[in-house]
């Protein structure tokens, strides 16, 4: 889940084992060794004291959450659905902003998936699936050929390194300053209501967003059939699966909130109603590279999450809700 801003957030606080996957903005590959080195030298400590096998000291920490089950080790190789893990340290999607003139990835980016491949699983900084979908200045597509290229020269290279990468799709609907997309792309959302967040220009200086044109119910079904496309572009580039941004006030999660959807069709009023957005999109996604390559970055709204699962299980047998992966929610308890 790439940060709403075009500036990356600090590391977080090291209380879960989320903590050990989010590797920080400015992380290299040393970085990482030294950081896998540290919790390994812990998870010994831990073995010589007397505290439960294969536990990290951050693990330990949360047994109580876990009412005597055993953890997992976070260096145990790991089958995340179709895709294969050295690890369990995931790597956060981080916005970089280095982006070439026609939106592809440069061999800046290519470098800097390289030095990250240690991770057990990188999840890239948010992509636009259309022009439409940029918000911000020099984000990467994965809506032209240029732009698959360059992908493919980036998993090339964590492949090379011995790791795997999934690209997370981002569609910023009203959170986009026009100077920051192609002329004719349009700035669109679920309703014609503007964001309240400024967003940095081309020259770093924050302005205010532009009103959304609200999308038409018929036009809905193509939007969602660029998310699909961007899935497939991302397989053929080389990707191991993608991961749906739906949060950070982003478009699907403009579709999930009352404050930014009044709609009174199909897609607005109801809570089923504005899961449905996410809930197509996923399945035309899944339809495309199968449920066991997509992931989800899902707002942490426990009646929006039950709803999507009982949804995408009610209406699918190719998405049920034990194989769709919740932002890549890897299992810490064996």
């Amino acid at each position: 889940m790439s940060d709403s801003r075009s500036v990356p957030r600090g590391p977080a606080a090291p209380n879960s084992v989320f903590s050990q996957r989010a590797m920080e903005a400015g992380a290299s590959q040393h970085a990482i060794t030294v950081r896998l080195a540290s919790a390994r030298a812990a998870r010994s400590a831990n073995n010589a004291a007397g505290r439960a096998p294969g536990c990290t000291h951050i693990v330990q920490s949360e047994a109580s959450a876990t009412k005597g089950r055993t953890m997992a080790d976070i260096f145990q190789s790991l089958n995340l659905g179709a895709i294969s893990l050295a690890n369990r340290v995931v790597m956060a999607p981080m916005t970089r902003s280095r982006g070439g003139p026609q939106d592809e990835p440069t061999p800046m980016m290519v470098e800097y998936y390289r030095q990250r491949a240690g991770a057990g699983l990188i999840v890239t900084e948010g992509t636009q699936p259309c022009p439409a979908g940029k918000g911000y200045w020099r984000t990467p597509g994965i809506h032209s050929e240029a732009q698959v290229e360059g992908w493919r020269l980036v998993a090339d290279a964590v492949h090379t390194a011995g790791g795997a990468i999934v690209l997370q799709i981002m569609h910023v609907g009203r959170a986009a300053v026009r100077a920051n997309k192609d002329p004719g792309a349009e700035t669109v959302a679920p309703s014609a209501i503007a964001s309240r967040d400024p967003i940095p220009g081309p020259d770093g200086t924050p302005v205010s967003p532009d009103t959304p044109r609200a999308l038409q119910t018929a036009e809905i079904a193509g939007v969602i059939e660029t998310f699909a496309q961007a899935a497939s572009r991302a397989r053929r580039a080389g990707m191991d699966g993608v991961e749906l941004h739906c949060t950070s006030g982003y478009l699907p999660m403009q579709f999930l909130s009352t404050g930014s959807n009044r709609r009174t069709d199909r897609y607005g009023g109801t809570a089923a109603n504005r899961v449905r957005f996410v809930v197509e999109t996923l399945e035309a996604i899944a339809g495309v590279i199968g449920a066991d390559r997509v992931g989800l970055g899902c707002v942490s709204f426990p009646a929006t999450l039950s709803t999507i699962c009982m949804m995408t299980t009610r209406r699918t047998r190719t998405l049920p809700c034990s194989t769709l992966s919740i932002r890549w929610g890897l299992p810490i308890c064996t």
